[in-house]
């Protein structure tokens, strides 16, 4: 009868683990991941390129390099284009077929152009282009920034019912996604 007694305990013991773990498994599956906007990234990471001054101590081609990384991934989250493992050709391409104005699009490319001239013949553009491409780069992001309708649209469709979510059954993160303009 002991072991009878065991037996079931254990197995009692077993199957309540198993539902518990089953749960969390269940819950985990709800939680809905709403990325920090593009825009607030590449302004961030821009902040903090600029605070290095890699181009002031001489480190011209971590500079360009750090910046066309921070377009193109600005590029990759808000317009969806595959900039990080694309050629400047390539994105050039994406970008024709982007709503994006032609003085934005030739900005980005000679940009682009140059970090690559920078990086792969070891060309020292003058020294006021590097504060120029930053501008520029700032520029680009905010004036393409989601509008707080995109934002709403957004939210359709992570939300299908158009549930706006408390914050305990989001995660926050770093990619694709927008908030309102005037945060």
């Amino acid at each position: 009868w002991y072991l009878i007694g065991i037996l079931l305990v254990g197995g009692l013991i077993g199957f309540l683990i198993y539902q518990s773990r089953r749960k969390n498994e269940e819950e985990e599956e709800e939680i809905i991941e709403i990325k920090r906007p593009a825009h607030e990234i590449a302004i961030n990471k821009l902040g903090r390129l600029k605070a290095a001054k890699l181009w002031q101590q001489g480190k011209i081609k971590d500079f360009h390099s750090e910046l066309t990384y921070i377009l193109r991934e600005y590029l990759e989250n808000r317009y969806e284009v595959q900039a990080l493992e694309s050629t400047t050709y390539e994105i050039k391409q994406a970008l024709g077929k982007l709503d994006i104005p032609e003085d934005y699009r030739m900005q980005i490319q000679q940009l682009l152009q140059t970090a690559d001239m920078v990086k792969f013949a070891k060309a020292e553009p003058p020294v006021e282009m590097h504060a120029d491409a930053l501008s520029k780069t700032e520029s680009f992001i905010d004036s393409t920034k989601r509008s707080t309708e995109e934002f709403e649209a957004m939210l359709q469709t992570v939300t299908p019912k158009g549930l706006h979510l408390p914050p305990h059954h989001a995660q926050v993160g770093e990619g694709i996604g927008c908030v309102p303009t005037s945060v």
